[in-house]
């Protein structure tokens, strides 16, 4: 039912406790939608506001809904509300009742606003202001959309998070790079408009955005693995000083190898300096917040590569947060699997937040790449009986398998067959993220190329490659300012 609660500035009915599906649906065939938009409006009908309007104030009240919900057995229901709520006003609509959005405008931004707050974008505050208002309230880290160009986003590369197996999607990339070569295709990285990575999936597309190929990257990881993760002969005093220091708490590597490693591939390039658009996943503990470093962003330009990528990289438990500065704001980031260790929800919310010419998912093309999921169970005794100091790191492991599959589902529903996701079931004793011994390495590596050999996986990469060597559609081929949704 209709929960009437106080809101400033103005009455605002709220959606009651969630049911069933068929309650949405009794819901939706109510006064209901004409009654919030009523209420938004002051006086006057529902016709005063026009079926956009109607369906806008209801898009608010059912994205802000979402987080309380299974969202696997409920997403389809939500989308076929939006639906029926559109479908609801226009049927009441007056005829002299005023639009004020074009509806493919209105169905664009309902979908951004959905796959935003799925993928961690704007978690805990609405997308769009109370009341209809249509000026958006930007994400955390992100400027205002008309300080933007247009960005050029239907082919979508998506890298999830993983340390060392970071080497698994190096080398499916490299795989595919060698079947576009068949079809006269360039660079893998020239195949995809926007390039979205969070922690060793960020170093991946950035390596590609920077000119590197994906067989390069996965001979980097082969090679400069020890001295990012060094072995514990090697960090036995480095650890010594930092838990004499921080405690028995300090992080389990100084980050000093993975300081050195990035100044090495990047140097002094900035995030503007890419040549390919790139967005990377982080998370700031001082502000509490995602951020996303944008390469097509303003206030992201001038920032190092290499600092970017580090914070994107800062697992906890693993290595420190990285300070930093962007202007006079003070960041302490760490690994951005801690928003969306599957980064491609995200991905989708910025195609249809940033390109003019993407009005829904299914227009788009999303290659989403693992690095494995973890082989080995948590047994019911252990699950029950330990403490904080046995969760302290599986812990983390569990949320990023637990989070990652859940956005692929909602991906996969959203985009249709546009969307691939290439993940493996990691044999046991190379799971972990930290292990970097040439024993692994040479694990990981066959187990990668064993999963190409499956039909349907050499299936699905031959029909990704073919789309990706397709030409673009002229729709896309010329950037220009972009204005609000």
């Amino acid at each position: 039912g209709l929960d009437r609660g106080a809101h400033p500035g103005a009455g605002v009915h709220r959606l009651g406790p969630v049911g069933s599906g068929q309650d949405h649906a009794e819901f939706l065939a109510s006064d209901a939608p004409h009654q919030i938009a009523r209420a938004e409006g002051g006086e006057g009908a529902a016709g005063d506001f026009g079926d956009d309007r109607i369906a806008d104030g209801m898009s608010v009240r059912i994205v802000d809904r979402l987080e309380s919900i299974d969202i696997e057995n409920r997403i389809g229901e939500f989308l076929a509300a939006i639906g029926a709520a559109r479908d609801r006003a226009i049927e009441r609509r007056h005829e002299s009742a005023p639009i004020a959005e074009p509806r493919h405008l209105v169905a664009r931004r309902l979908l951004f606003e959905l796959a935003s707050r799925l993928g961690g974008c704007g978690r805990g505050q609405p997308m769009y202001a109370p009341g209809g208002a249509t000026a958006p309230i930007p994400c955390p880290g992100a400027t205002t959309l008309m300080e933007r160009q247009a960005l050029r986003a239907q082919r979508i590369l998506s890298i999830d998070g993983g340390g060392i197996r970071g080497v698994v999607p190096s080398l499916w990339l490299a795989h595919l790079e060698q079947s576009l070569a068949v079809h006269g295709a360039g660079p893998v990285a020239e195949q995809f408009d926007l390039l979205v990575g969070n922690s060793t999936g960020a170093l991946v597309v950035a390596g590609l955005a920077a000119g590197k190929r994906p067989a390069e990257l996965a001979r980097l990881y082969e090679e400069a693995s020890r001295a990012i993760f060094p072995d514990a002969p090697k960090r036995v005093l480095s650890r010594a000083r930092r838990i004499a220091s921080q405690g028995l708490s300090a992080p389990k590597f100084d980050g000093r190898g993975l300081d050195r490693v990035l100044h090495l591939i990047f140097g002094d390039i900035t995030l503007g300096q890419l040549q390919r658009p790139v967005m990377l996943l982080a998370f700031d503990t001082i502000a509490r917040a995602p951020v996303f470093f944008r390469s097509y962003a303003p206030e992201h330009r001038d920032v190092p590569v290499w600092e970017a990528l580090r914070g994107s990289a800062a697992a906890p438990g693993y290595f420190p947060a990285h300070s930093m500065h962007i202007g006079a704001r003070e960041l302490a980031v760490i690994d951005g699997g801690v928003v969306a260790n599957n980064p491609a929800l995200c991905a989708i919310a910025e195609a249809l937040r940033f390109d003019e010419g993407v009005d829904t998912p299914r227009q788009l093309l999303l290659l989403s790449l693992g690095t494995g999921r973890h082989a080995y169970p948590i047994s019911a005794n252990a699950a029950t009986s330990w403490g904080a100091m046995q969760w302290a790191m599986p812990l983390l492991d569990v949320v990023f398998d637990a989070a990652s599959d859940n956005n692929d589902a909602i991906a996969r529903l959203l985009i249709g067959d546009g969307y691939t996701r290439m993940q493996l079931q990691l044999e046991a004793g190379s799971q972990f993220l930290d292990d970097a011994s040439s024993e692994n390495i040479q694990r990981l590596h066959e187990q990668a190329l064993q999963y190409l050999l499956k039909p349907e996986v050499a299936a699905r990469l031959a029909h990704v490659g073919a789309q990706l060597a397709k030409p673009r559609t002229a729709a896309h081929s010329t950037a220009k300012p972009i204005s609000a949704l």
